[in-house]
């Protein structure tokens, strides 16, 4: 990852000075919420002794994204973002029926990305700049499922893909140093998958549905 965050810094300066444009770099941290609402299919071995269930669900879950935004704005205003976030703190629920389980981070992190094309307004004699803009978001990740503070003996995956919606804002104190503050509202679709087997017992919990992902940034901002 750290040679990836190189490579594009390279690549986003080179771009900055051969296109008229004014590199960004922002550490970020903030809130996020993710809501999921899909169907689940749940199978269990036992043996010889094999059931399945399936049901719709709705997931609640609330993180904190720390992250790195990088890109760069043109003097015509055009706009290129990368978001890159990691989030090592969250808890959240999921319901189905009258059932509910807790999910929590843990010792597990959760990697969200989102690729941003936009538009940027300069204001106030370039201090201010008002962002919009779209691309595309994605994100994996492990959380723990948990009963009364009891964790299951496996973690499940998530992954969601989706077409995020951003709107920025930044004011700048000096020339190159400012602050940041980033929305995004992302809309797309989040797959789950948990697996456990010991001897002869074997579960497994898929999931898909409609996925929605807000967060809130703020951190400090600098340009070049």
């Amino acid at each position: 990852m750290k040679k990836l965050f190189l490579v594009f810094f390279a690549a986003a300066a080179i771009s900055a000075h051969s296109f008229a444009a004014e590199f960004i770099l922002s550490p970020t941290i903030g809130f996020s919420n993710t809501g999921v609402a899909g169907i689940w299919k749940n199978t269990r071995t036992v043996g010889s002794v094999y059931d399945e269930a399936t049901d719709d669900y709705t997931m609640f879950f609330n993180h904190m994204p720390i992250g790195l935004t990088l890109g760069f704005i043109t003097n015509k205003g055009f706009t290129f973002m990368v978001n890159n976030d990691f989030s090592v703190a969250g808890k959240g629920t999921v319901k189905s029926g009258s059932d509910s389980l807790d999910f929590k981070l843990d010792k597990n992190t959760i990697f969200q990305q989102s690729f941003i094309l936009g538009a940027t307004f300069k204001l106030l004699d370039q201090k201010l700049f008002i962002n919009i803009g779209s691309g595309l978001a994605w994100g994996i990740g492990k959380i723990t499922p948990f009963v009364n503070d009891i964790s299951f003996p496996a973690d499940m995956w998530h992954f969601n893909v989706g077409i995020p919606l951003q709107a920025g804002a930044q004011y700048f104190f000096t020339k190159n140093i400012g602050i940041n503050l980033l929305l995004s509202d992302a809309f797309g679709i989040a797959i789950g998958r948990y697996s456990y087997t010991s001897g002869s017992r074997e579960r497994t919990m898929t999931s898909v549905g409609f996925s929605n992902i807000f967060s809130v940034k703020l951190g400090p901002i600098f340009k070049f």
